[in-house]
């Protein structure tokens, strides 16, 4: 029986914010991070080029594979300024092992387009959520690769 795995980012553009109340420094001071931006932050070639990243990077673990785990790791991180991608950390945990490949993925991003409110590059948090997903007909003594051709993405990134 061939094993095969979809990993799925989930991605639409939903700019809701979990802070209630309006950024309490300005803008253009370089520590602050900001909840949102007039534009928010880009990755390189958009969102295909996003998915495209992220299935061809992420690594699903064989010790999770092997203990059918699954379900969604929610990593938030920061788009600096310069459009890097700083400070990625789990918001919502799986599985230490889940967790480990999601911020895996999303620390070695490349360099984003930053974000801008009147006309200055700013720091933005982002969060995504990465959905890791087995399918049912998975044998635990096969080996998962990050280029099962049954792989799926459709992604969604949240700024929060």
């Amino acid at each position: 029986m061939k094993f095969t795995t979809c990993i799925l980012l989930c991605f639409s553009l939903l700019f809701a914010s979990f802070a209630y109340g309006q950024n309490t420094k300005a803008a253009s001071d370089n520590n602050t991070i900001l909840n949102s931006a007039a534009t928010m932050p880009e990755f390189p070639g958009g969102t295909d080029s996003m998915q495209s990243y992220i299935s061809n990077t992420v690594i699903y673990p064989d010790d999770a594979v092997a203990n059918n785990i699954q379900g969604r790791v929610i990593v938030k991180f920061v788009v600096d300024a310069n459009g890097n991608v700083v400070k990625p950390m789990v918001v919502h945990s799986v599985n230490p092992l889940l967790d480990r490949a999601a911020v895996a993925v999303i620390r070695y991003m490349p360099q984003w387009k930053p974000a801008e409110n009147d006309g200055s590059q700013v720091s933005v948090y982002m969060t995504l959520p990465i959905i890791f997903h087995l399918d049912s007909d998975n044998q635990s003594t096969e080996k998962v690769t990050k280029k099962s051709s049954s792989k799926s993405v459709s992604k969604s990134i949240a700024k929060h």
